[in-house]
C-alpha cells in the first residue's frame, strides 16, 4: 500500500513538474530599445517578474498560460507561451500622459500662490496659539518647512538665528517680521524663499 501512495504521489509531483516551464526574453520599444521596470505577468494569478535595466526577464509558467506585459506610458500587451520558451516583445507607446499635477503644502488662506517665490503670512494670534515658547519654535510649529538649528552660543553664532526653509541655508532664507528683517544672516539677493510675519 505504501509503495502505491509514493508511486501516485510521485506521478503527481512528475506532472506538476513538467507542466511548468521557464520562459526568457527582452522586452523593447518601438525604437528596439530595452525598457527596464515592464511588470511581466501570468494572467490570472500573482506570478510576475520585472524586467531588468536592459528589459530583459526569466519567469516560470504554467505550459498554457498567458503572460500579461504592462509598463506607465505603454499598451499592454498579452502573449500565449504555447511552449516556447522565449519571448521577446515590442511594447507600442499609445498611452500618452495628458496632464501631471502637482500637489503642495501652499494653501490659499495663509499663502501667496501667484508669487514666483512662496511667501506667507501669519498672524501673531496663529503663532501664540501654538503654545511654543519660542519664536523659533512656534514658527517651526506652524510651518512644516521650517527648520530652525540649535546651536551653542560661541563665536559669532550668538548674533545669528540660523534659520532653514526646504534645507537651504540661513543666507537664503529672509524672514520679516512687521516689515524689519528678523534674522540678519539672508543675503537679499539670494533670498528665493520669503517669509512674511
Amino acid at each position: 500500500m505504501k509503495k502505491i501512495t509514493l508511486t501516485v504521489l510521485f506521478a503527481i509531483t512528475t506532472v506538476i513538474a513538467f507542466a511548468q516551464q521557464s520562459v526568457t526574453g527582452k522586452v523593447t520599444d518601438t525604437d528596439g530599445n530595452g525598457i527596464p521596470g515592464v511588470n511581466v505577468v501570468e494572467k490570472g494569478t500573482s506570478n510576475g517578474v520585472a524586467t531588468d535595466f536592459d528589459g530583459n526577464y526569466s519567469l516560470t509558467v504554467n505550459d498554457n498560460a498567458t503572460i500579461v506585459y504592462s509598463f506607465v506610458g505603454y499598451a499592454d500587451k498579452e502573449e500565449a507561451v504555447n511552449g516556447r520558451s522565449t519571448i521577446n516583445v515590442t511594447l507600442n507607446d499609445s498611452q500618452t500622459l495628458e496632464e501631471v499635477v502637482l500637489v503642495g503644502s501652499r494653501t490659499a488662506p495663509r499663502s501667496n500662490a501667484n508669487s514666483p517665490l512662496p511667501v506667507d503670512v501669519l498672524p501673531a494670534t496663529e503663532l501664540t496659539s501654538t503654545g511654543q515658547p519660542t519664536f523659533d519654535k512656534a514658527l517651526q510649529y506652524r510651518i512644516p518647512s521650517f527648520n530652525t538649528v540649535q546651536t551653542p552660543v560661541n563665536d559669532a553664532t550668538s548674533l545669528l538665528d540660523p534659520y532653514e526653509i526646504r534645507n537651504m541655508g540661513p543666507s537664503r532664507t529672509l524672514i520679516l517680521i512687521n516689515g524689519k528683517r528678523k534674522n540678519l544672516s539672508a543675503v537679499i539677493i539670494h533670498a528665493n524663499i520669503s517669509r512674511t510675519w
